[in-house]
């Protein structure tokens, strides 16, 4: 008797008092969203957010350990900006469905206290010459789709990157017409594209990265030497160094 009376209060329960879950909040704000000037990244991160196993529990579940483990795993998969920015607009929409005029659906105190900071690994630092050259060697040696003569365009990526110190969306699009290997010269700068503080700059190819571009097979030279958003191949790459944090900025900077 007592199980078919537990049973029938369960059934008779109003919705309003069934526990919203992180899913729950999360679509909600992004309703409300469609009325106000959020940022679209915002809006994927949280659509991402919806696809994450996470999501179906309760807000107040993912306080302590659970969500810092998740942003360290997390972290081996992006940039670790890019997860202190997902973290962000997870915390964000969790405010707003705890705000007593906006959301309402959760207390205040069901919204997980998280540090914002970005996650740092012990040994993250910038690569000293002789972790350098491995990474270089390592990108060479890896072999994903989309191979020729042995190479792969993230080996490219990462060895015009480490020669140059250009920005990842310049070594993206700049075309083979604009690389003289007579005069050993690379120019960044693209005529269709206005000045800016990110200036494109004509840079010298050394002799390593000169030894790599000679090996593409003159067939193979014409359009853009990427031609390709590399990011997330090039973070499966980094996934498989002994250097997950690595990021195109940090070959820039190293």
């Amino acid at each position: 008797m007592k199980a078919e009376y537990d049973r029938q209060i369960a059934a008779e329960t109003p919705e309003a008092f069934i526990a919203p879950t992180t899913a729950d909040c999360i679509s909600r704000y992004l309703v409300d969203a469609q009325h106000r000037r959020v940022h679209g990244s915002q809006i994927r991160m949280l659509r991402r957010w919806l696809r994450d196993p996470l999501s179906g529990l309760l807000p107040r579940e993912l306080g302590g350990r659970l969500l810092r483990d998740w942003r360290t795993q997390r972290a081996l998969e992006a940039a670790p900006s890019t997860v202190q920015r997902e973290i962000g607009a997870l915390i964000a929409a969790l405010n707003w469905a705890a705000h007593p005029d906006k959301g309402g659906m959760i207390a205040t105190g069901d919204v997980p206290k998280v540090a914002l900071g970005v996650v740092h690994y012990p040994e993250k630092g910038w690569l000293d010459e002789e972790a350098e050259a491995e990474f270089h060697a390592r990108a060479l040696a890896y072999q994903p789709r989309g191979k020729w003569n042995g190479k792969s365009k993230v080996g490219l990526f990462v060895a015009i990157g480490l020669g140059t110190g250009a920005r990842k969306e310049a070594i993206e699009t700049v075309p083979w017409s604009r690389i003289d290997m007579k005069a050993r010269r690379i120019d960044f700068r693209d005529p269709t594209r206005p000045v800016n503080n990110k200036r494109r700059v004509l840079t010298v190819i050394d002799p390593r990265l000169f030894n790599v571009l000679d090996t593409v097979p003159l067939s193979e030279r014409w359009g853009p030497v990427i031609g390709v958003d590399i990011t997330k191949a090039f973070m499966n790459f980094v996934k498989t160094t002994p250097w997950p944090w690595i990021t195109a900025h940090t070959m820039r900077c190293g």
